[in-house]
């Protein structure tokens, strides 16, 4: 009765395992950020929940992000990957952030951040840190 119950169970479990599928092949980082240039950007010192717009320009033209993810943390934290089109080798951009907390950019003590660099391929990621001292006013 014993071996018939082991015979059992083995044949029930050789069943189910004989269904499983093993991935040998993950993705790398390439193909999990689809070869994109990405910019992290890393800005500190803030007041908390403070508006942050991104303007840039990439290989796809100009384009703006401003939406409720754009927004410094609970710390004061602004920690944003921003993947630009494929295909970029230049690019600009300018950080916004509201840091008077009045809803609108560019007024009264709010704080800008420009650069200009360039990339050497689709797969490079620069990280950008920075802190309120890196921004100059509006």
């Amino acid at each position: 009765m014993k071996r018939v119950r082991q015979a059992a169970i083995t044949l029930a479990l050789s069943g189910v395992l004989g269904h499983c599928t093993y991935d040998s092949t993950p993705p790398g980082d390439a193909a999990i950020n689809d070869s994109k240039p990405l910019l992290m950007l890393d800005a500190t010192g803030f007041a908390a929940s403070r508006s942050v717009k991104l303007q840039y320009t990439d290989a796809a033209g100009s384009a703006t992000q401003q939406t409720a993810a754009e927004k410094t943390d609970a710390s004061g934290r602004f920690l944003y990957p921003l993947y630009l089109t494929r295909g970029t080798r230049t690019y600009s951009l300018t950080i916004i952030v509201d840091d008077n907390g009045d809803g609108s950019f560019c007024a009264g003590s709010d704080k800008t951040y420009t650069q200009n660099a360039s990339f050497a391929s689709d797969t490079e990621t620069k990280k950008i840190q920075l802190s309120t001292g890196s921004f100059g006013g509006c």
